[in-house]
């Protein structure tokens, strides 16, 4: 049981990370990201976005607790009206079936659920990729931050309206300011 658990979470994980590229490849979705990305607000001292890149990444800052970053996850949330529908703490759960691990790795779910409730009115698919995550992990005696961004996401999808695109933007763009304060502990 404990291999086919660790087994089916290693195999999520390297799926959820490979698929997306290979999809913009066959779709001709690496133009659209493209576009998408140069429109997406990006919070002063974060990162650039990577169009060709479903996920966007950063590390927090140098002598921020662990503690800090999960309060500046919060309440960065509540400050986009973007709600924590879970936390899953898979450091806890591997360590309850027997297995060592030492870094903390959490996903935190988020979603506002009136601009959910938009886009999958105008792209019921996007449902596949709800809620958004935010994992915070630590590698190395650092943490860093990880999502995969809405608006590749949906360079995957057809025949949706021009608003649903903006929503997407507005998400995406809500999810770096998240990160943004929580890589800087700010709360």
């Amino acid at each position: 049981m404990r291999n086919t658990i660790l087994s089916g979470v290693i195999l999520g994980l390297s799926l959820s990370l490979a698929a997306p590229a290979a999809l913009a490849d066959h779709h001709g979705g690496k133009a659209a990201a493209t576009a998408l990305a140069s429109s997406v607000k990006v919070p002063e001292g974060m990162p650039a976005i990577d169009p060709k890149d479903p996920l966007y990444q950063v590390d927090v800052d140098q002598g921020v607790s662990l503690e800090d970053v999960r309060q500046g996850l919060e309440l960065a949330s509540q400050e986009r009206n973007m709600n924590i529908v879970n936390k899953l703490d898979i450091q806890e759960g591997m360590k309850g079936r027997g297995f060592e691990a030492k870094d903390p790795y959490m996903i935190y779910e988020v979603c506002n659920l009136g601009l959910g409730a938009e886009i999958i009115k105008g792209a019921p698919e996007f449902g596949a990729f709800a809620p958004c995550k935010i994992i915070l992990y630590g590698k190395n005696g650092k943490y860093k931050l990880l999502t995969y961004r809405p608006t590749y996401a949906l360079t995957h999808l057809k025949n949706f309206p021009q608003e649903t695109r903006k929503i997407a933007e507005r998400i995406e763009s809500d999810m770096l300011y998240i990160m943004s304060k929580a890589k800087e502990g700010s709360f």
